[in-house]
């Protein structure tokens, strides 16, 4: 005798969506944590490829890379402080190094490329002209996105551009930056007085405060909603996220690839507030590209001189900040305090 088979009634259709829908609810998140834990992980191994690399171009040259090498003397208005008797000169009273390289044109990831498995691309690089020689067309040597210069985690392009003379040019972009000391940004600010800044050559001795206290690499976060509507074009990248290219070689790496410790007001994370409306004197802006960040919420990634690599809160204050920027500054600091 056959028997009618019973359907579900809606009722409980609906019943066994809302079950499915709650237990989604509760995996989600986990899921998330699983996630951003692998993108922190990866942004770490990335950092420390990175900081490798440097130390072993510091090993084979007995010096650290330039933060960028230009063919020419740079005008600074800074001039260096002593940090005491034992103290070094980078530079000569107001002026940024001579070329590393003369003749060159060379930022820090591209003199970096043969220590970090990119020497293809370096071949193809041409170092001898400005970063336009490289950049022409979304195709072109200085447009490739090099995956190890970009964390996962964040979300700003993959590849920058800039409109020039009719020409629009193309970088790819990076999440990492070398550490200039306590001022990156703006070009003639720069107080020279990290492991990276335009022609710099500093040796591992030259580190008195200690490869393990001292930042080779951080990361910026790369997005900031009131800067773009308090920027002029002319002053800077039309908007934040377009500072960056790991191609650009002029005057300007404080905007590209390179970052400090701030002047004692910017932290980890930090952003220019909603509340500012205009910037005419760029103290904002000026603040925010000497910003470490991340999109790992509650801090940022840092690689020390000695090619460790440190999750840092944004609670760490500035002044320590500073002092794990600087080479010379004579400061106690513990960095697996924060």
């Amino acid at each position: 005798m056959l028997t009618r088979r019973r359907a579900f009634t809606l009722i409980e259709l609906l019943v066994v969506i809302s079950i499915i829908a709650i237990l989604m609810g509760l995996l989600m998140p986990a899921v998330q944590k699983v996630r951003a834990a692998a993108a922190r992980a990866k942004c770490q191994n990335n950092l420390k490829q990175i900081g490798l690399a440097a130390l072993n171009y510091e090993s084979a040259k007995q010096k650290f890379c330039p933060g960028v090498n230009l063919p020419y003397q740079v005008s600074s208005s800074f001039t260096k402080p002593s940090y005491g008797p034992n103290t070094f000169q980078l530079n000569s009273g107001k002026y940024i190094d001579a070329p590393v390289f003369p003749g060159m044109y060379a930022s820090m990831f591209e003199i970096l490329f043969p220590y970090m498995e990119q020497e293809p691309l370096y071949k193809v690089l041409d170092l001898s002209q400005n970063q336009y020689a490289n950049c022409l067309g979304q195709g072109s040597a200085g447009a490739q996105v090099v995956r190890v210069l970009l964390c996962p985690a964040d979300i700003a392009t993959e590849q920058t551009q800039f409109t020039t003379g009719g020409n629009t040019y193309y970088f790819g972009a990076n999440s990492y930056y070398g550490n200039a000391g306590t001022i990156s940004h703006f070009w003639k600010d720069m107080t020279q007085d990290g492991i990276f800044h335009i022609n710099s050559r500093v040796k591992v001795q030259d580190v008195i405060d200690g490869l393990s206290n001292t930042i080779l690499f951080g990361e910026r976060k790369r997005k900031d909603k009131t800067y773009d509507l308090v920027n002029v074009p002319a002053s800077g990248p039309v908007t934040f996220d377009q500072a960056s290219g790991w191609a650009w070689t002029n005057n300007f790496p404080g905007w590209d690839y390179l970052l400090c410790g701030g002047t004692g007001f910017e932290t980890i994370n930090f952003e220019i507030p909603t509340s500012v409306v205009s910037d005419p004197g760029f103290t904002w802006r000026d603040r925010r590209m000497r910003a470490y960040g991340s999109y790992h919420q509650t801090g940022a990634n840092l690689c020390f001189g000695d090619g460790s690599v440190r999750y840092i809160g944004q609670e760490c204050p500035s002044a320590i900040l500073i002092a794990m920027s600087t080479i010379q500054g004579l400061e106690v600091v513990d960095p697996t305090a924060y």
